[in-house]
Order: structure tokens, then C-alpha cells, then sequence
């Protein structure tokens, strides 16, 4: 079992990847802008993160790059 984190800004899809994943006993979250991603990972570290590239306010590939600085500092 893996904690997950999904973070798209698509609801329908979120929800759809969200029931595939707990169905096979993972532990999924799911936030829809990186806001809310930034508060989620601040509380807690998932193991995986499916990433949206174009989030409402901001950039998948840039949020990335921040995420894997702070888990290198």
C-alpha cells in the first residue's frame, strides 16, 4: 500500500485515477491546485505525486523543482 498524492485541477479526473488507485488499497489524496498541494505536503510526504503540468495557478514542473529542493535541504 502507497500513499498518493494527486494533484489536478480536472475533477473528473482526479476522482477517476483517486477510485483506481484506493481500489487496488492504496491511500489516496487528492488536491486541485498546488496551493492546496503546498498545505497537504507541509502535513504530510506521499510516497508518489501524479502532478497536473498546468495547474490553475501555477506550473506542475515548477512546483516539482521546489518539492525536490525542500526534500534535498
Amino acid at each position: 500500500m502507497a500513499k498518493i498524492l494527486v494533484v489536478d485541477d480536472d475533477i473528473t479526473f482526479a476522482k477517476l485515477l483517486e477510485s483506481f488507485l484506493s481500489r487496488h488499497q492504496h491511500k489516496v489524496s487528492v488536491c486541485h491546485t498546488i496551493t492546496e498541494a503546498s498545505t497537504f505536503l507541509g502535513k504530510e510526504l506521499p510516497e508518489i505525486i501524479f502532478l497536473d503540468l498546468r495547474l490553475p495557478d501555477g506550473d506542475g514542473i515548477v512546483f516539482l523543482e521546489k518539492i525536490q529542493e525542500k526534500s534535498t535541504t
